[in-house]
């Protein structure tokens, strides 16, 4: 297997290509699987925490080692824009109208972003949302995350 991330580094080897932010290893790369409470995974969890955000171990035995990040989420931070790095603001106006989540609307190039005050529409500041490490890039549901287990053409799958 071959992998590319959006920091255009190829590694080689199985699980998903992400670079954590904040934790104990920020900017070190998750380690899948990887064993946190004597359970393998093989993707970002929750596991263990009450707020919701996804993380990972960067060693492979997270409950000897203790090291991890948290995985990209636009509620930690945003990329590019003309915030430096702020996370989003939920819910945001744009146009008028509210948003509760990244979008598409007025971009041509499809990128998902978001604003980063309440009133993208007084302020114009914003940010592009990054891609999560458990979100999908393309069909009918774009940008919004992935739910394990799932069944597709009658096979369970949990990563």
């Amino acid at each position: 297997d071959s992998h590319f991330d959006d920091d255009e580094l190829w590694t080689l080897g199985d699980g998903q290509v992400v670079r954590v932010k904040y934790g104990n290893a920020d900017g070190e790369y998750c380690k899948f699987p990887f064993l946190f409470s004597e359970k393998e995974y093989n993707s970002c969890t929750d596991a263990g925490r009450s707020d919701g955000f996804l993380w990972c171990s960067t060693t492979y035995n997270f409950d000897t080692d203790g090291k991890y990040g948290f995985c990209p989420h636009e509620s930690l931070f945003t990329m590019g824009g003309n915030s430096d790095g702020q996370p989003c603001k939920f819910p945001f106006l744009f146009e008028g109208r509210s948003f509760d989540g990244c979008t598409t609307e007025g971009r041509q190039d499809g990128y998902r972003w978001c604003g980063t005050t309440e009133d993208y529409d007084r302020d114009k500041k914003f940010g592009f949302c990054p891609e999560t490490a458990m979100s999908t890039v393309a069909g009918n549901s774009e940008g919004q995350p992935c739910v394990f287990p799932f069944i597709f053409l009658g096979n369970k799958y949990d990563s």
